[in-house]
């Protein structure tokens, strides 16, 4: 019962944040543009920084959570979810390079779109040696637009179409159980950003953010359930 009500306490305060980021991000998105328009000091003002930030602990939290869990467990859904957070987390903070301020390697400085040590910004067609005149070639100028798409269907299979499977398939019967209320949860964060990003503002790097809470989240609901 206690670990149900810290579970739920850690919910809510996680929606709870996540209701203040969406309108801090609205609103911060609307000064950078002013101030981008008026010329004055827009970097002081643009959210993506902060977001990101947040992104890279709530990344980590599920990496060690998860990976203690598959440590005493020895699941092998864990251990693919350990790595998948620790993927994400990784590619978040470039795998270190601005923690510890060392420049990308040369070779693959040239191939990414930033400069940065992380594989979600490679440029395909230099690596391919696309020509221009190619369909769908811009994709390929930076793998993001690829990659992002997956990224949010395999967050989507997994913390709710898995969950919602799991009692009527049996290849899931060992994969870790989430509540009810934290699939609820994740059908909701899909839901703000569709409606965010239809309506008002381009809402990608908000979903990151939910979805880094969903990993935050479910690790630690099966951390705890394994208590």
């Amino acid at each position: 019962m206690i670990q149900r009500r810290l579970l739920l306490l850690f919910a809510v305060v996680l929606a709870a944040c996540y209701l203040i980021l969406l309108g801090v991000w609205i609103g911060s998105n609307a000064a950078y543009d002013l101030s981008v328009a008026i010329g004055i000091a827009p970097d002081l003002v643009n959210p993506e920084g902060v977001v990101e930030a947040i992104e890279a602990i709530l990344w980590l939290i599920a990496t060690v959570f998860f990976g203690r869990t598959a440590w005493r467990t020895k699941s092998p859904w864990l251990v693919l979810l350990t790595l998948m957070c620790f993927f994400a987390l990784g590619e978040e903070i470039s795998w270190g390079q601005h923690l510890l301020g060392f420049e990308a390697p040369e070779a693959l400085a040239d191939v990414n779109q930033q400069d940065e040590t992380n594989l979600h910004n490679l440029n395909l067609a230099v690596i391919l040696g696309l020509p221009e005149t190619m369909p769908f070639y811009s994709y390929f100028t930076n793998i993001t637009r690829i990659l992002n798409p997956l990224f949010y269907l395999v967050n989507m299979i997994l913390w709710i179409a898995f969950p919602l499977l799991k009692p009527r398939v049996n290849l899931l019967r060992q994969y870790p159980a989430l509540s009810r209320q934290f699939v609820i949860f994740a059908i909701g964060v899909f839901i703000v950003f569709i409606v965010v990003d239809r309506l008002l503002i381009n809402a990608g790097e908000l979903l990151e953010l939910g979805l880094s809470m969903l990993g935050c989240l479910a690790a630690v609901e099966v951390f705890l359930n394994r208590e």
